[in-house]
C-alpha cells in the first residue's frame, strides 16, 4: 500500500470518527484535538485548516461550529496539514494521558493556592502593589499542547494573544479600566480557549531575557567567540555584585555583568552595519518568532525607571571596561546600558514565555510554529547554565532537588524547561529570601515528586522507581508490563520476576491469549521460575489459556516431568488446606491426621499440618520418609472415596508381593512377627531394581520413587509395621506384638521413634 492510499484510508476513518449523518461535523473535529491540549482555532499550524474550513461557510460571519462538509470539502480542508492531524488522532504527542496530566497540575495548583509565604519585591513601587493572591501557570509541551490555569473572579474570552493597549488596563466585573500612571503589569482575565478551566494571561517584565539573549549570541556568532568575553561559572554572589572570576570575565550570563556583556556582545559583533534602532528591531523580533508569534510587548515605564535608577548598573559597565572586559573597538557604555535596559523591559505574557521555554525544551524549534531559532548547540549551552545559575543564590539547591534549567525573575516569574518535553511558567509575585517565587519554587519541586522529569533520577531509572512517566501512554505501560513479565518467565530470569514482583506488579497478567507467566516458565521447564511464582507470588496454578491449557497441562506436554511433579504438589496442598478450611478440625478434615503407632498415639492434627506444609512443597530427594503403617491407612480408608481406598490397598498388597520377593532373592529370614534383613545385599538389590521404590512411593502417595538413600530405612519402617495391628483402644499398639528380630537389631533396627521431619537428603 503506497503513501497515498494510506492517506486516502485514514482520511475515510477520521471522517466517519467526525460524521454527524452523512457528513463531517466540524464540531466534533475541533473538541477531538481540543481534548488532546492542541488549540486548533489558535495553533498557527492549523490555520490553513481553519481557514478551508471558513471557506465552505455559507454565511461569512456563519458559526465554524455548526459546519458540516461532506467527505471532500472534509478531504481538501484537512489536507493543508494532514501529518499534524494524523499524529493528533493518533494519540502520538508527547504527553498522551494530556487530561489526566492537567489534572494533577490543577491539583498541585489548588494546594499551592493556600500558600501565603514570601512578599512581593518591596522596593519596586510597581510590584509591591500587585496582590499576593496571583498565582498562574501556563504550560506548552514540544508538541504545541497548551493549558494555562489561574486563580481569577472577572474574565472574558481570549485567543491565541492577549488583548493588547498601549495603556495599563484591568478586567472587572466584564469592564476594563486604566491603571494608574505607570503600572508595570498588565493584567488580562479570561477562559482557557482549548479547557473549560478558568485561565489568565499577565503581561509581566520578562525574566527569560538574560538566557535567550545569550543563546541568541549563541547561535550567531558561536560558543568561542561569546566565551572570550564572559564565563560560565555559578558566581556564588549576589546578582548584582560588582566582582569578576579569575579571568576578569563575568561570572556567568545570568547576573547581571554578564546580561551587559551579552548586549555589548549583541550591539557590537553581531551584524555591525545595524545601528541601535535596527538592532533592537532585530532582537524584538527574534523574541517574538521565539514565541510563536504570540505577544511581546515593551514597558517603556520598567525601562525609564530602569534607567532612572542605573547607578549599579553603571558602576558594573564601566568596572569591566576597566578591566578591558569588552569586545575591542569603542565601546559607549550609556548606549550599551540603554540596550540592555530595552531588551529587560520586553514584556510577554505567560502563555507566550511557556511558548519560549518550550522552543527551547524543543532543541531551538518552535512547537507551534516548527521553525528553528536556535542552533542545538547554543540550546545546550543555555539550558547548562541555566540548571546552574538560574535562580540567583538558589541555584544549587534547585539544582539538587528538582534537577531542570530554570529562570527566575524579581516579579514572580519562574520559567521551567523540561528538555524534549515541555516549558511551563509560574507567576506568583511573593519572593522568598532569595528572591525567587515562593509558589513557583515549591510547585517545581512537588512537581518532580510526583513525575520522572528529575533529569538524574529519569536517566538512572531502573524500572523500579514509582515516578509516573507522563510521556508513556498507560496502555503502552500496561503492556511493557506484560511482555517484560512473559519475556522473563519464558528466559527463566528468576531475578527479573522478583523484581517486577517487588514492583507489586500483578503477577498473573496474561498476553491476549491468556497465556501467564507460569505457563510460559512451565512449558519452558524452568523449576525455580515456577517455584518461585508458585510459592512466593502466591499466582494461580489452574489459569486456563483460550485454548484451555493450564501451566500443569504445558509441563506435561513438553515432558517437564519435574515441573509436573511440583505443580502437583502445589495443587494438592491447596486442595488440603480447601478441605481443612471447609471441613473443620473434625474428623476427616484432612487426609493426614490419624493415629500413628509408633508415638503411642495422637500425632496431632496441627503437627501434621504443619509436616505437610514442610515437606510437600520440597523436590522429591528433600522428602523426608513418612510412615505409612496399617494404622494410617485405616484413617485414610475413612476419609477417601471407595476408588482411592481400593488403590491404595492393591498398592500395599503389591508391596508385600515385590518385598517378599526381594527378600526370597536376597536370603532374607523371616518370622511370624517380623524379620531380619541383610542391610547391604538389600541395598544392592535396590540399586539395581528401582521397581519396588516406585512401588512403596506410590503406595505412600508421594509422586516419583523413593531415593536410594531412603530406600533401606523405608523397607525397615514397611517390615516393622507389616504385622503390627490395631487395638480396640483408639488404635494403641497391642504390647505384645514388637518386632523382636535379633537379625534386625544387628542390622540397625530398633523401635526408636523416628523423626517426623528429618533433616534434608543429600542429593
Amino acid at each position: 500500500m503506497d503513501s497515498s492510499q494510506k492517506s486516502g484510508k485514514f482520511e475515510a476513518m477520521l471522517f466517519a470518527l467526525c460524521q454527524d449523518g452523512p457528513k463531517a461535523s466540524i464540531r466534533k473535529f475541533v473538541e477531538e484535538i481540543s481534548r488532546t491540549g492542541v488549540r486548533p482555532m489558535s495553533d498557527p499550524r492549523l490555520a490553513e485548516v481553519i481557514k478551508r474550513f471558513k471557506s465552505f461557510r455559507n454565511k461569512p460571519n456563519g458559526a465554524l461550529e455548526n459546519l458540516m462538509l461532506d467527505f471532500e470539502q472534509f478531504r481538501y480542508a484537512i489536507g493543508a496539514n494532514l501529518p499534524l492531524i494524523a499524529k493528533i488522532f493518533r494519540n502520538d504527542l508527547v504527553i498522551p494521558e494530556f487530561d489526566s496530566f492537567c489534572n494533577s497540575v490543577t491539583g498541585l495548583y489548588e494546594k499551592l493556592k493556600s500558600n501565603f509565604d514570601g512578599a512581593p519585591a518591596a522596593y519596586i513601587p510597581q510590584l509591591a502593589r500587585v496582590p499576593s493572591d496571583k498565582w498562574g501557570i501556563s504550560i506548552c509541551t514540544v508538541d504545541g499542547q497548551r493549558f494555562s490555569i489561574g486563580d481569577v473572579h472577572d474574565k472574558f474570552t481570549i485567543q491565541s494573544t492577549s488583548f493588547y493597549s498601549p495603556k495599563p488596563l484591568l478586567a472587572q466585573r466584564a469592564t476594563v479600566k486604566e491603571l494608574e500612571r505607570g503600572q508595570s503589569f498588565h493584567i488580562v482575565l479570561g477562559l482557557c480557549a482549548s479547557r473549560p478551566a478558568v485561565a489568565f494571561s499577565f503581561k509581566v517584565s520578562l525574566c527569560f531575557s538574560k538566557p535567550i539573549t545569550y543563546a541568541l549570541t549563541l547561535s550567531e556568532l558561536g560558543t568561542d567567540v561569546v566565551h572570550k568575553y564572559q564565563g560560565r561559572e555559578p558566581s556564588g554572589r549576589m546578582f548584582n555584585e560588582i566582582v569578576l572570576d579569575h579571568n576578569n570575565q563575568p561570572h556567568n550570563p545570568m547576573v547581571n555583568s554578564g546580561a551587559i556583556m551579552s548586549s555589548s556582545i549583541l550591539l557590537y559583533l553581531l551584524k555591525p552595519e545595524m545601528n541601535m534602532a535596527q538592532k533592537y528591531d532585530y532582537v524584538f523580533d527574534f523574541f517574538k518568532q521565539m514565541a510563536g508569534g504570540e505577544y511581546l510587548g515593551f514597558n517603556n515605564s520598567i525601562f525609564l525607571s530602569e534607567r532612572d535608577s542605573a547607578d549599579r548598573n553603571s558602576a558594573l559597565g564601566y568596572f569591566m571596561r576597566e578591566n578591558m572586559c569588552y569586545p575591542p573597538g569603542e565601546i559607549n557604555i550609556p548606549n550599551t546600558l540603554d540596550f540592555y535596559f530595552q531588551l529587560c523591559s520586553l514584556e510577554m505574557t505567560c502563555e507566550s514565555e511557556s511558548v519560549i521555554a518550550a522552543t527551547l525544551a524543543n532543541g531551538g524549534v518552535c512547537p507551534t510554529t516548527d521553525k528553528r531559532m536556535l542552533a542545538p548547540d547554543a540550546v545546550r549551552n543555555v539550558l547548562s547554565l541555566m540548571l546552574s545559575c538560574g535562580l540567583y543564590n538558589y541555584s544549587g539547591d534547585f539544582a539538587f532537588k528538582v534537577g531542570l534549567p530554570a529562570k527566575s525573575g524579581v516579579s514572580g516569574t519562574l520559567v521551567l524547561v523540561i528538555p524534549n518535553v515541555m516549558g511551563i511558567t509560574f507567576w506568583s509575585p511573593p519572593l522568598d529570601e532569595m528572591g525567587n517565587t515562593v509558589r513557583g519554587v515549591q510547585f517545581c519541586e512537588e512537581f518532580v515528586r510526583l513525575y520522572n522529569f528529575h533529569k538524574v533520577s529519569g536517566e538512572l531509572s531502573d524500572g523500579s522507581c514509582s515516578l509516573v512517566d507522563p510521556t508513556k501512554n498507560k496502555y503502552e505501560v500496561a503492556s511493557q508490563l506484560i511482555i517484560h513479565l512473559l519475556m522473563a518467565a519464558s528466559a527463566g530470569d528468576e531475578t527479573a520476576l522478583n523484581s517486577a514482583f517487588q514492583q507489586g506488579v500483578d503477577m498473573n497478567l496474561g498476553d491476549y491469549d491468556g497465556r501467564t507467566a507460569l505457563h510460559l516458565a512451565a512449558a519452558e521447564g524452568h523449576l525455580r521460575c515456577v517455584k518461585f511464582l508458585l510459592e512466593e507470588c502466591k499466582v494461580n496454578s489452574d489459569a486456563k489459556d483460550r485454548w484451555g491449557q493450564t501451566p500443569l497441562t504445558e509441563a506435561i506436554l513438553f515432558k517437564h516431568t519435574k515441573v509436573a511433579s511440583l505443580i502437583k504438589r502445589h495443587e494438592r496442598l491447596l486442595q488440603l488446606q480447601a478441605n481443612k478450611n471447609k471441613g473443620g478440625s473434625g474428623k476427616g478434615s484432612n487426609a493426614f491426621t490419624g493415629k500413628d503407632d509408633h508415638h503411642g498415639g495422637g500425632v496431632g492434627e496441627v503437627l501434621w499440618r504443619k509436616l505437610v506444609e514442610r515437606n510437600l512443597m520440597k523436590p522429591e530427594k528433600e522428602r523426608p520418609i513418612f510412615k505409612f503403617n496399617k494404622s494410617n491407612l485405616e484413617d485414610r480408608a475413612a476419609r477417601r472415596d471407595e476408588e482411592e481406598l481400593q488403590r491404595d490397598q492393591e498398592a500395599l498388597q503389591a508391596l508385600k508381593s515385590s518385598l517378599k520377593d526381594q527378600l526370597k532373592q536376597t536370603k532374607v529370614r523371616t518370622t511370624s512377627v517380623g524379620f531380619d534383613t541383610n542391610l547391604d545385599s538389600l541395598k544392592e538389590e535396590m540399586e539395581r531394581k528401582k521397581s519396588v521404590g516406585e512401588a512403596m512411593g506410590e503406595a505412600m502417595g508421594l509422586d516419583g520413587s523413593v531415593e536410594e538413600d531412603n530406600a533401606a530405612k523405608l523397607i525397615q519402617n514397611k517390615f516393622r509395621n507389616l504385622k503390627l495391628k490395631k487395638s480396640p483402644n483408639n488404635g494403641e499398639e497391642d504390647s505384645s506384638k514388637k518386632v523382636t528380630s535379633s537379625a534386625g537389631k544387628e542390622g540397625g533396627l530398633t523401635n526408636e521413634k523416628p523423626d517426623l521431619c528429618p533433616p534434608k537428603q543429600g542429593v
